[in-house]
């Protein structure tokens, strides 16, 4: 279990600050909160580019509509 932080939050996917990622290509399964006090959000995904020391970008793969619907809000309410 690897922990990382984002600020980089799209309803296509995030950007994992991470000094250690996983190579491009790699399938991860994420769980992630939006907020401090909103739900656990769960779906799978697949780093697209990975740079060591830095991070890695992953997109949503395999993505429920739940998951999705809070995604957009909270990226609407960001905007």
């Amino acid at each position: 279990e690897d922990l990382a932080v984002t600020r980089d939050v799209s309803v296509g996917g995030m950007f994992l600050n991470d000094p250690n990622p996983f190579p491009a290509k790699s399938v991860v399964s994420l769980a992630f909160r939006l907020s401090p006090t909103a739900p656990l959000l769960a779906c799978r995904g697949e780093v697209m580019y990975s740079i060591k020391g830095v991070g890695m970008g992953v997109m949503y793969t395999d993505i429920s509509d739940e998951v999705r619907q809070a995604l957009e809000k909270f990226v609407d309410e960001a905007n």
